[in-house]
């Protein structure tokens, strides 16, 4: 008999571990394949954002640097850090290793990132009045996201803000240069200077962001130029090429959260869930009078009421409580769990004489 227990357990034991195994490898499966299908890199440029030889092989030319230093998906904003970079008639760098340059003829830039509902065209977050012989070095500004489903063609309509952790969001950094006169007013019989955002972060850990260039004068809604600037005799770049020529660049930006990031938010939910399904399956025991109602129950139901408030408190970024998640999973968990523990405190407090707890 009592070898007989010792084998049951022992089967058990083997099965219990079978099936953790089995578990194991069905998750890293899972995640390797979602990490090798969507892919990791913090940053991920289209070929819209290679140079163009008209601009590469330009002695005068504003060069205008930017990276991503910080993201808030949560409060729907980011932090571009710029650093200009002159040459030809415009500037020179003090060094090919410093990031410190030296205006030699008077300009202006004019910096906007501006998000959907506003026309980025006119939207001026910041503009610098470079004068002959001013230092210059880096500066940051804010940047206002959005979601990308406002576009026409960026992907799921369902993928707003709302949808975390599958939020995806858009964003425009935007640049305008143009000659100013001597008495430093904008100076339309000369020539702009050839301007050209160009991105040189390595990103940020836990998002990955994808960049493409499009024409200045785009329209949010159709991903076209506008009517207006399409005319020929509009006096408006419609081009890339045009655009840096005329003293204009625009480049779009993307964030998602990476995947490994997507991945640990759903563990920490099915956590959650597991909890409520736990709390429902010792109920339905009791119920069926297979398990007699204890303390233990009581306390281990109450402790799992206060586990999942911090389970749901770990996930990144840390949400605010009304997401989509926790009208469909956080919600519904803290409901079973604690209809089961009203249930079970019920049945204890009822419990017949004789019955221990």
């Amino acid at each position: 008999m009592v070898e007989s227990t010792k084998n049951t357990t022992k089967r058990f034991i083997i099965k219990a571990l079978l099936v953790l195994g089995a578990i194991l490898a069905t998750y890293e499966i899972t995640v390797y394949s979602l990490v090798v299908s969507q892919g990791d890199q913090a940053v991920s440029e289209l070929s819209s954002m290679d140079y163009l030889p008209a601009v590469r092989d330009a002695d005068d030319e504003v060069e205008i640097n930017f990276q991503v230093t910080g993201i808030d998906a949560i409060k729907e904003y980011a932090t571009i850090e710029y650093n200009l970079r002159l040459f030809g008639i415009w500037g020179f760098l003090e060094a090919d290793n410093v990031s410190t340059a030296t205006v030699t003829k008077d300009f202006s830039v004019q910096i906007s990132a501006s998000g959907y509902g506003r026309d980025p065209a006119n939207s001026i977050a910041s503009e610098l009045k470079l004068l002959d012989g001013q230092r210059v070095g880096g500066f940051e500004a804010p940047v206002s996201l959005y979601p990308c489903s406002d576009l026409k063609g960026t992907g799921d309509p369902s993928k707003s803000s709302s949808v975390y952790p599958l939020d995806a969001y858009c964003f425009d950094v935007i640049a305008n240069t143009y000659a100013l006169d001597g008495a430093g007013k904008h100076d339309s019989s000369a020539s702009p200077p050839i301007t050209w955002l160009y991105h040189y972060g390595s990103g940020l850990d836990g998002y990955t962001i994808t960049f493409e260039r499009i024409p200045y004068f785009t329209d949010p809604e159709t991903d076209a130029c506008y009517d207006w600037a399409q005319k020929a005799d509009s006096g408006f770049p419609c081009s890339i090429s045009e655009d840096a020529s005329a003293g204009y660049s625009r480049v779009r930006g993307r964030i998602e959260r990476a995947s490994v990031v997507q991945v640990f938010t759903w563990v920490v939910l099915g956590m959650i869930i597991l909890a409520a399904g736990c709390a429902i399956l010792m109920t339905i025991s009791v119920l069926s009078r297979s398990t007699a109602p204890a303390l233990e129950g009581l306390a281990f139901l109450a402790a799992l009421l206060f586990a999942v408030q911090p389970l749901r408190g770990a996930l990144p970024d840390a949400p605010p409580v009304g997401i989509q998640s926790d009208v469909l999973l956080f919600y519904p968990a803290i409901l079973s769990i604690l209809t089961c523990l009203a249930i079970q405190v019920g049945l204890w407090v009822r419990r017949g004489p004789g019955r221990q707890g």
